[in-house]
């Protein structure tokens, strides 16, 4: 009784795997181009609300993560200030996430370079005021009795 049920299970696995499976072959994701890499960096900042100008590492290929590929992303802020870096990953030219960088990503050892696209939200510096000219003091003399 053993032995048929083994072989009626075997019998119905060998049918309900699809005839034209086997013959598709697997083709992973490609680099994406650098444009769209760089409409992720901008979907990435945006989600992330980083202010300012942002720096981007290369982009390179990993193996963890949502997607194939990765570059790391940071804002621009004074020298003495530690900027949180984030992962932005790609599969192709399609943009699939983004998440704060762990160690694993090694953002912290890439070497950075301007992005050059579109800042989030665009720094904006008050005009400051047009300089107003001096004011001169006049002494007051008294007059000397004649």
């Amino acid at each position: 009784m053993r032995g048929l049920l083994v072989l009626l299970c075997s019998t119905l696995a060998a049918c309900s795997t699809p005839e034209g499976l086997s013959s598709i072959p697997y083709v992973p994701p490609s680099k994406p181009t650098m444009a769209a890499a760089t409409k992720g960096i901008v979907q990435a900042v945006a989600e992330e609300k980083l202010s300012g100008p942002t720096e981007m590492s290369d982009l390179r290929q990993t193996d963890h993560g949502p997607g194939r590929f990765m570059l790391c992303i940071r804002a621009v802020g004074p020298k003495d200030s530690r900027a949180a870096t984030y992962a932005v990953f790609f599969d192709n030219d399609d943009y699939k996430g983004t998440r704060m960088s762990v160690i694993m990503d090694y953002c912290e050892n890439q070497a950075y370079q301007p992005h050059i696209g579109a800042t989030a939200a665009p720094s904006v510096t008050p005009p400051s005021p047009a300089p107003t000219p001096p004011v001169e003091k006049h002494r007051r003399t008294r007059q000397q009795p004649s």
